[in-house]
C-alpha cells in the first residue's frame, strides 16, 4: 500500500485561518466587555444624577408647600411684598433655584430652574495658528 502524503500548505492554511478567526472572536469579545462596562458606568452616573435631582426637586416642593401655608422656612429670602426665593442643592455644582410670588391663597412660580453654580475654568490649552509666516 502506498501512503499519500499531505502537503504542508494544505494543513497550514486552514490552521492559520482558524487561528485568525479565534483571535477575531477574542478581540470582539473584549470590545463587547469594554462597551458593557462603559454602559454600566454611564447608567450608574445617570441613576445618581436623577436621584439627586428629584431629591432636590422634592425639597423645593416641600418648601413651596410651607410657603403656601404661611410658614417661611429657613433659607428662604423674601424680596418685595410677596415674592420669595430659595435654592435647593442638587450636587456640589448644580442647584434648583426657585422664585415664587404668593398672594393670599394663590401663587405664581416665576422661576424654577436647574442652575450651574460650580467654578468656571477657562480652557486655554489649545494653541491656535496666529498667521505668522514660516521661513524656509
Amino acid at each position: 500500500m502506498k501512503r499519500k502524503k499531505m502537503s504542508f500548505t494544505s494543513v497550514g492554511g486552514s490552521s492559520i485561518l482558524t487561528i485568525f478567526a479565534v483571535l477575531c472572536f477574542i478581540v470582539f469579545a473584549l470590545l463587547s466587555l469594554s462597551t458593557a462596562k462603559a454602559d454600566r458606568t454611564l447608567a450608574d452616573k445617570t441613576i445618581t444624577a436623577t436621584q439627586n435631582y428629584y431629591r432636590a426637586d422634592t425639597e423645593a416642593e416641600e418648601i413651596l408647600g410651607k410657603l403656601r401655608s404661611g410658614e417661611i422656612p429657613e433659607g428662604v429670602m423674601k424680596s418685595g411684598y410677596n415674592e420669595y426665593s430659595y435654592s435647593c442643592k442638587i450636587d456640589d455644582k448644580q442647584e434648583i433655584q426657585v422664585k415664587v410670588e404668593i398672594q393670599n391663597d394663590k401663587y405664581r412660580i416665576k422661576q424654577w430652574k436647574k442652575t450651574y453654580v460650580g467654578e468656571w475654568k477657562a480652557d486655554d490649552s489649545i494653541e491656535v495658528f496666529e498667521g505668522t509666516e514660516i521661513n524656509e
